[in-house]
């Protein structure tokens, strides 16, 4: 079984283009949220873009955060995921945040797990600024049990090229992000066990459509595919 994509409506903003593209290497952090059972993804979805994002905007100059997206799950291959957005938050080198361990975030949030990751750029190039709907496909990496860390990085390295081969046409941009430091519950306030240790993040031409499973190394194992649907806030310099 294969997905079609869902059409690109981005709206590229020039001047936050070149916002990001001045700010290349920047410190990345995810935040996977899930949703209180009771609240729809309609719901969740309506509260994050309409409240919440826009709230979040406005302080987050402050702390040096320049690139804000987030990545809704509309579809998961295999074991859904614990989570139904991941956030994006993109800092300046060296910039600080005030911790939000044990703030309250959203009165839809079940839960937010917080973890900073590494991207590698496997094939294509830095996108302009999207504020969406784009579509990613995402594949979820786990580290057996068997296997140390240097061995995943390798397996996962070796995986994402691979994808990149066999799709590196089809899509305007594939990256690996490996996790690079502990996760915690910031709801909670404290750590948690690792939701995956990587991820490949596929973004697929429009019309292209991509197998619901692949081949992966021995040394990695794919605990997820999911289809992301991507919106992102212009961050004021």
């Amino acid at each position: 079984m294969a997905l079609a994509t869902l059409p690109l409506a981005s709206r590229l903003t020039a001047a936050a283009a070149a916002a990001e593209a001045a700010q290349p290497n920047l410190t990345i952090g995810w935040s996977f949220i899930a949703k209180r059972p009771e609240i729809s993804a309609t719901q969740l979805f309506q509260g994050y873009e309409g409240q919440h994002a826009p709230g979040a905007v406005a302080i987050f100059a402050k702390w040096g955060i320049v690139h804000y997206e987030r990545n809704y799950v509309r579809r998961s291959v295999g074991t859904r995921p614990p989570f139904d957005v991941i956030s994006e938050f993109g800092s300046r080198p060296g910039a600080t945040k005030p911790s939000m361990c044990g703030k309250p975030n959203d009165p839809n949030w079940k839960s937010s797990h917080v973890m900073e990751v590494r991207e590698t750029l496997i094939s294509g190039a830095p996108l302009p600024f999207q504020k969406g709907p784009v579509l990613k496909r995402a594949i979820l990496l786990r580290r057996p049990v068997d296997a140390s860390a240097d061995v995943f990085a390798q397996g996962a390295a070796q995986f994402a090229a691979g994808v990149s081969q066999s799709f590196g046409a089809a899509s305007d941009r594939i990256s690996l992000y490996m996790q690079s430091g502990p996760i915690e519950d910031i709801l909670a306030c404290k750590p948690v066990g690792s939701i995956c240790e990587a991820v490949v993040m596929i973004w697929p031409k429009d019309g292209t459509f991509l197998p619901d499973s692949l081949p992966a190394p021995g040394s990695v194992a794919i605990s997820s595919i999911i289809d992301l649907e991507a919106f992102a806030s212009e961050i004021p310099a």
